[in-house]
């Protein structure tokens, strides 16, 4: 086991594409969450289709943080491709 933390801490540092993956899935996460909140906030709604968009809205919250749990993913499950790969250049040249 202590193979494999020394391995991490050894390829992790010298891997910037996987420190960017990892730290893009956050990122992707927190943006697809709260861009609905910004375009219900930036829009106004207070003329007579205020209830009507912000009830679309609401619906639409749930899928956007569907989207970003699934952007997360997709970007870890890219950070675990490139450390592999440079795990691979790195220690077995």
């Amino acid at each position: 086991m202590r193979d494999k933390i020394e391995e991490v801490l050894y390829v992790l540092p010298q891997s910037p594409r996987t420190i960017i993956c990892l730290a893009l899935g956050p990122i992707a996460f927190l943006v697809f969450s709260l861009v609905p909140e910004m375009v219900v906030w930036a829009s106004g709604t207070d003329g007579r289709l205020g209830s009507i968009f912000e009830a679309a809205i609401g619906a639409l919250q749930g899928r956007a943080t569907a989207m970003g749990g699934v952007a997360w993913l997709i970007f870890w499950v890219g950070a675990v491709s490139v450390y592999v790969t440079d795990r691979r250049r790195l220690l077995f040249r």
